[in-house]
């Protein structure tokens, strides 16, 4: 009889790298400092990406974009009460409808940032994503098993492509892009080779990308934001499931905001889990880095 082939859990594939985890936001990642900072964030509009967008505006930013292929219900005043209930001066919000896979509307995107912010753009925060339910290869729509390529991959080189050179023009901004990623890139499970395969392929993108550019000054890394349920979370994932994605959103957004506070350069090119004990993660850097740690190859 044939054996199956094994399973790869997460903590199997380097999820439990740091050894202390968090679910909720703590002290330590909050409280950052985004003052006169700029961002654009792919997938605004809700979840995550709203959350993130929120986080932000509590740091100060002073100018947040977003862009979505969904509405963005009420998130201006969102955004101008996390400000100012926070202390911060609320930030000038700049809402596209975007649809990552167009390149024409990415490139417009791109375009009208630069005017509206005048040239100036320190993050990029690459939030957008698609997963199709939980389904064998052999009877998933390939249309479907498609689109996760067209929007986790090539969605990520478009906004790339076009906003990359935005946050190189700034010769003092951060220069940093963010790329949510996945346990799923570093794991191995059945039904879902289509959204664990375009997560893979974005953890080499992303290093082909630093090749080329981090000589100019680009700084990008990878973060899985946790096991939160989200809208995608209903559609990719089986209900007898759902009890394992327990993290708030807050804590993606709140981590991201502290990793993007200052250029942690360092952090180039390597995976990160926002469950992670961020401090835990300091006390490592000499380790990661001589090891050249966190980031995807053969183990031989």
């Amino acid at each position: 009889m044939a054996q199956p082939y094994p399973t790869v859990t997460p903590d199997e594939g380097g999820a439990s790298f740091i050894s202390k985890i968090h679910h909720e936001p703590y002290p330590f990642v909050s409280g950052a400092d985004h003052s006169s900072h700029s961002v654009f964030i792919t997938g605004g509009a809700r979840g995550i990406g709203r959350s993130i967008a929120r986080s932000f505006a509590k740091a100060g930013a002073s100018k947040i974009a977003l862009g979505d292929i969904n509405l963005f219900n009420g998130i201006q005043e969102d955004l101008r009460r996390a400000a100012v209930d926070n202390g911060k001066p609320p930030p000038l919000v700049l809402l596209l409808h975007l649809d990552v896979t167009n390149e024409s509307n990415v490139a417009d995107a791109a375009t009208t940032v630069k005017q509206k912010f005048g040239g100036k753009l320190d993050i990029v925060i690459q939030n957008a994503g698609y997963s199709s339910a939980q389904i064998p290869i052999r009877e998933i729509d390939t249309e479907d098993w498609w689109t996760a390529f067209r929007v986790n991959v090539q969605g990520v080189f478009l906004v790339t492509k076009h906003f990359a050179p935005l946050l190189l023009e700034d010769t003092e901004g951060l220069k940093t892009m963010v790329q949510l990623n996945s346990v799923a890139s570093i794991g191995v499970r059945p039904f879902s080779s289509n959204y664990a395969a375009s997560k893979l392929a974005v953890l080499k993108f992303t290093e082909a990308l630093l090749a080329e550019e981090a000589a100019n000054g680009l700084l990008v890394f990878s973060v899985h934001p946790g096991a939160i349920m989200s809208e995608m979370t209903k559609i990719a994932m089986p209900e007898h499931l759902f009890h394992i994605f327990q993290d708030s959103p807050a804590l993606a957004a709140e981590t991201i905001s502290w990793l993007t506070e200052e250029r942690r350069t360092w952090l180039q090119g390597r995976w990160l889990s926002c469950n992670w004990d961020m401090q835990e993660l300091l006390s490592r850097r000499e380790e990661i880095e001589n090891g050249d740690k966190l980031k995807m190859r053969l183990r031989c």
